[in-house]
């Protein structure tokens, strides 16, 4: 049986080996995600003509400004081109500034947007059926596709067949995508957290949205005598198939009392 009594169940989850579990240090739920410091200030210059700005991404995968003080739907980004053009160019922060405190950032010519995270950079918040427009989680008939050039990533509507495809960069518009893989999934015991394949330059993992998580647990299937809370599911129920779990993602995480 695969399970992870191994950790203790009254821990806090955290990523081990993966620097894109980026809940940073001054950045709680509490105060959303703002790392309240002098040193980040928007548009601050920095040589030249480059100046820095600083962002937030939250669970459910809305793109904030970081001092952004109330944090909800209204106050997020929702520009589709501005967020592909933010996702597309979106990795590991690699500049040597921030890196503990943004550990991404997105460049855009004369400006770096330095980005932390609730969780993960990437997070889905949409799964459609192959070339179908709809959604299960969106009504919404924005579905012009421009996905970035990873191997998993599909140009267009006709490229990908019947392929399901995850999408991320924004919680209600259809950004970038992933081919979904059902054998990626996998579940954290004991917080209800799914995750799923990402783009290998963030990290190679993505979190699904709760609304969407919520759905995937339905199909969720274990093996007899499992006991949810600690152990990992092993199988995926989609489209009249179960699918075998590798929960290869397992060891990524540790718990810390």
């Amino acid at each position: 049986m695969i399970s992870s009594r191994s950790f203790s169940r009254c821990g806090r989850p955290t990523l081990a080996l993966l620097a894109s579990r980026c809940l940073c240090a001054g950045a709680t739920s509490e105060n959303s995600g703002i790392i309240d410091k002098p040193k980040f200030q928007q548009g601050r210059s920095v040589g030249g003509n480059e100046r820095e700005y600083f962002y937030f991404i939250d669970h459910q995968g809305q793109l904030f400004l970081d001092d952004t003080k109330i944090k909800n739907f209204v106050t997020c980004f929702k520009d589709k081109v501005f967020l592909r053009f933010f996702f597309r160019r979106l990795k590991a922060n690699d500049t040597g500034r921030y890196v503990s405190e943004f550990p991404f950032y997105s460049p855009c010519g004369e400006e770096i947007n330095f980005v932390h995270c609730d969780d993960l950079p990437v997070v889905f918040s949409q799964l459609t059926m192959g070339n179908e427009s709809t959604t299960t989680t969106s009504t919404t008939s924005n579905t012009t596709q421009d996905p970035p050039p990873t191997r998993r990533a599909r140009r267009s509507s006709s490229s990908q067949g019947d392929v399901p495809q995850l999408w991320y960069g924004s919680d209600n518009h259809q950004v970038l995508n992933v081919d979904f893989e059902p054998s990626s999934l996998f579940m954290l015991p004991g917080t209800g957290r799914v995750y799923h394949a990402a783009p290998e330059r963030l990290g190679g993992i993505g979190l699904i949205k709760s609304s969407l998580a919520i759905e995937f647990g339905k199909s969720f299937v274990y093996e007899e005598a499992a006991d949810p809370e600690v152990d990992y599911p092993v199988g995926f129920r989609f489209q009249e198939t179960v699918h075998r779990l590798d929960n290869k993602f397992a060891k990524h995480f540790l718990y810390e009392d």
